[in-house]
C-alpha cells in the first residue's frame, strides 16, 4: 500500500498492513495513542479479504511471525450497522460490539461475559476492523457513519482502527484524523505467482485433492498459455493488476479456453462461466440455463442497488421475484430450493447468514444491475445518480455496453469533481457518445488542465496521460514506442506523486512545481536523464507494473518518423545498458553547443574558477552525440554567488542573470560537473525532451 494522503512521516514507501500495525504500536508508546488508518482501494483489490486475513491470523495466534502483539480482532461490516448508528448516534462502539457478538442466532457458540468486549476496548486490547465503508449506500447515512467513526476513534484512542472503502465512497465522507493508505496493484511478479498458484489449486481440486505429475503439468500448461494470451491483449493485461479481475480472467481462460477483449466482456463471460459453463465443462447438466438464472438475478441486483442494500432476506427476494421465477419455470414452493441450488452451483449468490442473500462481491451486483438497465431499456434519472459514488461503478459498466451521451451530459451539467471524474471514465469505456457532447467534455478538460483548482487540474492531467498511453506504436511482439512526447501536465503528475522524495524533480525553468501557464500540453523540456528515468519508473508503478515503461534505445528511435537527425533545437534522451545520451541534434547544432561551451567557460573564468574548455569538450562531446556524465541544478550557481563575497559587482549580477535566462527562457536545464575544488554548473544550449517506450514483462 502507498499513501494517497499520508500524514505519517515514517511512511515513505510501500508497506504491508503488519508494518502499519507495528507503526501504530510505536506511536502508542510515544504519544499514548494509536494511529488509525483508512485503507482505500478499487473494487476487487482485496480490501475485505485483507481484513478477514488479519482477523484470522490473530485469532489463530499467528501474529508473532509479523512481530506484533496479541489483539482481540473485531471485524464489523459497516453496512450491517449503519441503521443502528443512524437511529442512535450516541451509541458507543463497545455497545455496538456487545450487541453484535451477543446475538445468539448469529453466534450461537460465542458466550462472552457481560461487558467483556467493553473492558477489552477500554484497555486498548482490540484491533477494530471496519470494512466496506463505501457499501453504506446512502450518502447522507455515510456522512453520519463517518462522524460516528471519528468519535469512536477519539473515545478508544488506545485501540487500533482500520477502515476500508472504495476511493470515491471515502471522498464523499472522509474521516477527520486518519492516515489514508491506498492498496497497491499487483506487480508483474505477483501476477505470475498468483496465476501459477491459482492453476495449481484448481487442478489439484479437479484431481480429487491429489497432487501428482499430471496435475503439475496441466497447471504449468494453463499458466503458460494464459500468460502468453495476456501478452497479446493489452486492454486485458491492464486488468491483471486487480486480484478479483485476475481471478475472473483465470476462470474464464480455464473454462472458456479464450479471453475477452474488455472489462465489460470479462464480466459477461464470468457470469456465464459461474452460472453454467464450468458445470457443463465437468459434464453436469443444470435444470436452468445460465440466461434463465441471469433473468432472475438482474432484477434482484437492480432492486438491491436502488435501495442501497448488500443483503436481503431470502423470503423478501422470493416475493419480489415471483414473476421472474415463474417465467423461468420455478414452481410455487420450489423457490427456496432454487436459491439454495444457485448458491451451491454458481458462487455469485451466497448466504453469509441463514436466510440472508447477498452477492459474493458488490461488483457482481453492479454488473447485473447495468445489464438489467440495458435489457429492459431502463433510463434512471442520471442527474440524481452521477454525484452519488454508490452508482459510479454500475454506470461505468452500463456505458461499456451502450450509449453514454445522456450520462456525460448530466455529469457536465452537475460540473463537480465527482461527476466530471465519472464523465471521463465513461468516455473511456463507452461504445457511443454524441459528437457534440464529446466535444463539450474535451473543451472542459482542456480548460481544467490549466485550472488553479488542484483536483480539477490533476483529473484533466490523468485523462491526458491515459489517452497518451493508448498511442503507442508496436516495434515487435513485446515492445511499443509512444509517438507523442511527454507533456508538462504528464510530468507534473510525476512531481506531485514524488513530492515527499526529497529529490527536486522539477525542470530548471519552472519557478514552482507547476508548469508555466499555457504550456500544459506542450512537451516538457529541461529534463535531465535521471529525472527521465525516474519518470518511467513512476509510470511503470502507477500502471500496475505488468508493463515496463522506459526510455527508448537508439535503434528504437528509428521507427518514429518525426524523430530525425536534423532536429534544430531539440534532442531526446535515449538509454542503453551502460550509458545514456541524447539523440536528434544535427552536426551544426552540436558544433554550436561546443562553441557556446567554450565561450561560457571563458566568460565564467575570471569570476568563478579556472575551467579548461578542452576538458569540458572532452566530457561533453562523444563523436556525434551529446553526452552528460553528471548533471546539476542551476540553483547551485545561485548558492555559490551568495556565499562568495567577491560576487557583488554588476558584472557578477549580469552573469547570474545570464545563468537564470539560460535555465528558464531557453529551457537549458543541463549542467556539467567537473572534478574541481568547487563545482560550477554550465548550461547547455539545447531543449532536452523525452519520449517513452513500454515493454510487456509477462
Amino acid at each position: 500500500m502507498v499513501g494517497d494522503i499520508i500524514k505519517v512521516k515514517d511512511i515513505t514507501d510501500s508497506r504491508n498492513i503488519w508494518d502499519l500495525l507495528r507503526l501504530s504500536e510505536k506511536t502508542k508508546k510515544k504519544e499514548k495513542r494509536t494511529q488509525p488508518f483508512a485503507i482505500i482501494g478499487a473494487p476487487g483489490c482485496g480490501k475485505t479479504t485483507l481484513m478477514q486475513n488479519v482477523a484470522i491470523t490473530i485469532t489463530k495466534n499467528l501474529h508473532r511471525r509479523h512481530k506484533v502483539r496479541s489483539y482481540v480482532p473485531i471485524l464489523l461490516f459497516l453496512r450491517e450497522h449503519s441503521d443502528n448508528i443512524c437511529k442512535d448516534e450516541t451509541i458507543t462502539l463497545a455497545t455496538l460490539v456487545e450487541n453484535h457478538f451477543g446475538d445468539k442466532k448469529r453466534f450461537p457458540t460465542l458466550k462472552p461475559p457481560q461487558g467483556w468486549f467493553t473492558g477489552k476496548m477500554e484497555s486498548g486490547r482490540c484491533l477494530v476492523l471496519l470494512d466496506g465503508f463505501d457499501e453504506v449506500g446512502d450518502k447522507e447515512i455515510r456522512l453520519k457513519v463517518s462522524k460516528w467513526v471519528d468519535r469512536q476513534i477519539g473515545i478508544y484512542q488506545n485501540c487500533t482502527f482500520f477502515l476500508t472503502s472504495r476511493p470515491q465512497g471515502y471522498k464523499d465522507a472522509p474521516l477527520t484524523n486518519v492516515n489514508v493508505m491506498e492498496v497497491q496493484n499487483f506487480n508483474v511478479a505477483q501476477v505470475k505467482t498468483f496465476i501459477e498458484n491459482w492453476y495449481i489449486a484448481n487442478e489439484f481440486r479437479s484431481a480429487g485433492n491429489e497432487m501428482n505429475a499430471t496435475v503439475r503439468e496441466r497447471a504449468k500448461d494453463g499458466t503458460i498459455d494464459l500468460l502468453k494470451r495476456l501478452g497479446t491483449v493489452p486492454a486485458l493485461l491492464a486488468l491483471t493488476a486487480n486480484p478479483l479481475l485476475l481471478t475472473m480472467i483465470a476462470m474464464v481462460h480455464r473454462y472458456h479456453g479464450a479471453l475477452p477483449g474488455s472489462r465489460s466482456e470479462l464480466y459477461k463471460e464470468m457470469c456465464e462461466v459461474m452460472l453454467g459453463r464450468w458445470r457443463q465443462t465437468a459434464g453436469v447438466q443444470d435444470e436452468y440455463k445460465a440466461g434463465q438464472k441471469r433473468s432472475v438475478l438482474e432484477p434482484l441486483a437492480c432492486h438491491m442497488m436502488e435501495h442501497g442494500l448488500r443483503e436481503i432476506p431470502r423470503k423478501e427476494a422470493i416475493t419480489l421475484l415471483d414473476d421472474s421465477l415463474r417465467r423461468v419455470g420455478v414452481k410455487a414452493g420450489e423457490e427456496d430450493a432454487f436459491f439454495i441450488k444457485l448458491q451451491e452451483t454458481s458462487g455469485i449468490v451466497i448466504e453469509r447468514e441463514a436466510g440472508l442473500l447477498s452477492f459474493a462481491h458488490l461488483t457482481f451486483q453492479e454488473y447485473l444491475t447495468a445489464s438489467c438497465w440495458k435489457n429492459t431499456n431502463l433510463q434512471p434519472s442520471w442527474n440524481k445518480l452521477v454525484n452519488d459514488s454508490w452508482w459510479h461503478e454500475t454506470i461505468r459498466l452500463y456505458v461499456a455496453q451502450g450509449d453514454a451521451t445522456g450520462i456525460i451530459e448530466a455529469c457536465l451539467e452537475n460540473n463537480t469533481f465527482s461527476s466530471l471524474t465519472l464523465a471521463l471514465e465513461c468516455a473511456e469505456e463507452a461504445e457511443q457518445i454524441d459528437a457534440d457532447i464529446r466535444e463539450r467534455l474535451n473543451d472542459t478538460i482542456d480548460n481544467d488542465i490549466e485550472s488553479d483548482n488542484g483536483e480539477r487540474q490533476r483529473l484533466s492531467a490523468e485523462v491526458s496521460l491515459n489517452n497518451r498511453l493508448k498511442k503507442f506504436k508496436p516495434i515487435d511482439g513485446a515492445r511499443e514506442i509512444c509517438e507523442e512526447l511527454v507533456t508538462c501536465s504528464d510530468y507534473r503528475l510525476f512531481i506531485e506523486d514524488m513530492i515527499n522524495n526529497n529529490i527536486p524533480f522539477k525542470p530548471e525553468h519552472w519557478l514552482e512545481n507547476n508548469f508555466p501557464h499555457g504550456t500544459a500540453s506542450m512537451p516538457v523540456s529541461g529534463i535531465n536523464f535521471f529525472h527521465a528515468e525516474e519518470f518511467c519508473k513512476w509510470l511503470t508503478k502507477k500502471q500496475g507494473g505488468t508493463t515496463t515503461y522506459r526510455l527508448p534505445l537508439l535503434n528504437e528511435t528509428t521507427v518514429i518518423k518525426n524523430v530525425r537527425r536534423n532536429s534544430v533545437t531539440r534532442c531526446w534522451w535515449i538509454g542503453d545498458e551502460d550509458w545514456h545520451s541524447t539523440f536528434g541534434l544535427s552536426d551544426d547544432k552540436i558544433n554550436q553547443i561546443k562553441g557556446a561551451l567554450q565561450r561560457e567557460s571563458k566568460l565564467f573564468n575570471s569570476v568563478y574558477i579556472d575551467i579548461n574548455a578542452d576538458v569540458v569538450n572532452q566530457h561533453i562531446l562523444n563523436k556525434n552525440k551529446v553526452f552528460f556524465p553528471n548533471l546539476l541544478r542551476y540553483e547551485n550557481l545561485i548558492l555559490f554567488c551568495r556565499v562568495n563575497d567577491t560576487l557583488n559587482t554588476k558584472r557578477d549580477l549580469d552573469l547570474l542573470a545570464l545563468a537564470r535566462d539560460h535555465a528558464r527562457d531557453l529551457s537549458l536545464a543541463h549542467y556539467m560537473t567537473l572534478t574541481l575544488p568547487i563545482t560550477v554548473p554550465l548550461p547547455l544550449l539545447i531543449k532536452t525532451i523525452f519520449l517513452i517506450c513500454r515493454e510487456c514483462r509477462i
